[in-house]
Order: C-alpha cells, then sequence, then structure tokens
C-alpha cells in the first residue's frame, strides 16, 4: 500500500512538472506543416512579411493556395475574363466573380474568400482602370484581403482566365482614403493606361456604422 502510494505520488510529480513548463512557455511551440512551410501555434511565427499570428480563416485561405501545381498556363497580352486572382506576397489566391453597384455602391462577394469585379469596368488587360474588392475580415477572423496593406511598390499581382491564360500587374502606389471622401475620379480614371485597382477596408472599425472609417486602394499597372 506504502509503494502504491508513493508512486502515484511520483506520477502526479510529472505531471505537475510538465505542466508547469508548458503554462510557462517553456515547451515549444506545437508546429503546422502548411504548403512545406512552417506556421507556429503559439506566439511567435517565422514566415516571410508580413509576419502575424494566422486565424483559422487566415490558414483555410492559404490552404487554397494552389498556383505551384497547376502547369501549362500561359502568359498573354489579350484582355479576358477574370476567373482567379494570385498575389503570393499576400498568400492570396482567390475565385474572382461577378459584383455590381448597389445605391452607387460597388458591392463585395457575400463570402470572405472570394474577390469581387465589376465587370463593367472592363476585362483585365484593356485600356482604363478594372476594379476589384474584397473583404478584410470577418467576424471570426481575417478575409481574402486581409493582406493587402502588406504589399509594396513593384509587388506582383496575376489574374488568370478560366482556361490557364494569365496577365501580371505591378504594384505603383498604395493609399488609404478617408470612407466619405474618397476621390472616386481617381480611383476609377481612365488615363489610357491598363490599370487594377484593388480596393478593401482600412482605418479603425466604427461599431456604429458597422464599417471601417478608410478604403486602402492598391493601384497596379500590367506589366
Amino acid at each position: 500500500m506504502k509503494n502504491k502510494l508513493i508512486e502515484s505520488c511520483r506520477y502526479l510529480s510529472v505531471l505537475v512538472f510538465v505542466f508547469s513548463l508548458f503554462y510557462y512557455g517553456m515547451l515549444p511551440c506545437i508546429t503546422i506543416n502548411i504548403d512545406s512551410e512552417i506556421i507556429y501555434a503559439g506566439e511567435d511565427i517565422t514566415l516571410p512579411a508580413p509576419i502575424h499570428k494566422f486565424t483559422k480563416v487566415e490558414l483555410e485561405i492559404k490552404n487554397r493556395v494552389n498556383y505551384t501545381k497547376v502547369i501549362n498556363y500561359t502568359k498573354v497580352t489579350e484582355p479576358f475574363t477574370p476567373t482567379r486572382i494570385v498575389i503570393t506576397k499576400a498568400f492570396i489566391d482567390a475565385s474572382v466573380i461577378p459584383v455590381g453597384f448597389v445605391a452607387n455602391q460597388l458591392q463585395a462577394p457575400t463570402d470572405y474568400t472570394s474577390v469581387g469585379w465589376d465587370s463593367e469596368s472592363g476585362n483585365v488587360g484593356t485600356v482604363g482602370t478594372v476594379i476589384m474588392d474584397g473583404h478584410y475580415d470577418s467576424k471570426i477572423g481575417a478575409a481574402v484581403f486581409f493582406n493587402l496593406k502588406d504589399l509594396s511598390i513593384n509587388d506582383e499581382v496575376k489574374v488568370y482566365s478560366v482556361n490557364g491564360k494569365y496577365l501580371i500587374y505591378r504594384v505603383v502606389d498604395m493609399i488609404l482614403y478617408d470612407r466619405f471622401t474618397a476621390p472616386t475620379s481617381e480611383i476609377f480614371s481612365n488615363d489610357k493606361k491598363k490599370r487594377l485597382n484593388l480596393i478593401t477596408c482600412g482605418g479603425t472599425f466604427n461599431r456604429k456604422l458597422g464599417s471601417y472609417n478608410q478604403r486602402l486602394v492598391v493601384y497596379t499597372v500590367l506589366e
């Protein structure tokens, strides 16, 4: 009886020791392997910029990235209807779906993993400004354009057709505008260049209005 009691005490001591190590952060972070990159489930994440803690939604979006697995893509110069957008720097690989205007407001997709395309602005590759938009976040975490803010000048934006054709745009500017005073003439300009402008939310979330107080516009030009 005495031996069993001693053995139980030793077992309990080991459990307390292991728990204390975990509680005080002395054990290594748990890792998840996604697309051959290590993403830490602890506080620190070692990734190319941007560096931040991935949410469940971001991981789901990242799992959809498959641009390294596709073959027979052809770079073209002629315009086409976009069906997919890939921005490697921002971990974006998303379906592109047509959206329209309601009460003079460009609508975003009803889901948080797709990118909206203003079809009235024209096909990608045409002269003028093509507009796409996407959600920044949702009630449960990051959405498709969450990492758009981390792009830099000259970063690459690829847009694909349904049959594998693609065009490459390059980031030339990024500007945060007030939601109510954004210069639409500039954002939707037609300066005879082949542009693609990406729009998402930014700034501070206003709970009363249920929206962010700014809009981020990423200006790109066809390569």
